[in-house]
């Protein structure tokens, strides 16, 4: 028997934390936050506590709140700019007490279903080529700003680990700066934040 509508919609979540950088960022960018919120059927004071886990449908309202209300398509990308080291937690720390990029990828694919569980992470590895995969597992189109800005915060992390600016995060932010950017990889030999993947 197939649940209702109502029950798949409440399966899915996301933790507050993973929110933090886009409140900042809105709070930054004097959007009127609350309303933001609000439209999404969420209050700050909920947010504050970590332990609090929003509703995936809620979390994709309020992405597409902000990116309404900010005029800025390129929002997801942005918001690394409001990651903390720390705010994820204990996923946070296991990647930056990682000995290589790719034990902290690892470590982030499988202990992501504490923050989230509206998507698959995984890590596929095959002689010198890696892929880093997110598998959307709830019926919701999403807006893309958040495959862009979870690409992003991985970025970030890598960049920590390493102190390497990788082309991809190069594009990132010509794309910020308004630049047209298009990011081809066609080095044999994995480069820029990959030098330390093993």
């Amino acid at each position: 028997m197939r649940a209702p509508a109502a029950s798949l919609d409440n399966a899915y979540y996301v933790t507050a934390p993973l929110l933090w950088p886009l409140v900042l960022g809105l709070r930054t960018l004097g959007v009127d936050t609350d309303a933001v919120l609000a439209r999404a059927g969420l209050e700050l004071s909920a947010l504050k506590n970590p332990d609090t886990r929003v509703r995936a449908t809620q979390a994709s309202a309020l992405m597409q709140g902000a990116i309404e209300q900010s005029g800025d398509p390129d929002l997801g990308l942005k918001l690394w700019q409001f990651y903390r080291p720390g705010v994820f937690s204990v996923v946070d720390y296991l990647a930056h007490s990682s000995a290589t990029l790719r034990e902290a990828i690892e470590r982030m694919c499988r202990y992501e279903l504490l923050h989230q569980n509206g998507v698959r992470t995984t890590l596929q590895v095959q002689a010198e080529r890696a892929v880093w995969r997110q598998d959307l597992l709830l019926k919701l189109a999403l807006p893309p700003q958040i495959a862009e800005n979870s690409l992003a915060n991985m970025l970030v992390i890598g960049r920590q680990l390493t102190g390497a600016r990788t082309g991809l995060s190069a594009g990132c932010y010509a794309l910020q700066s308004g630049f047209r950017t298009t990011i081809v990889e066609h080095n044999l030999a994995l480069g820029g934040v990959c030098t330390a993947w093993q």
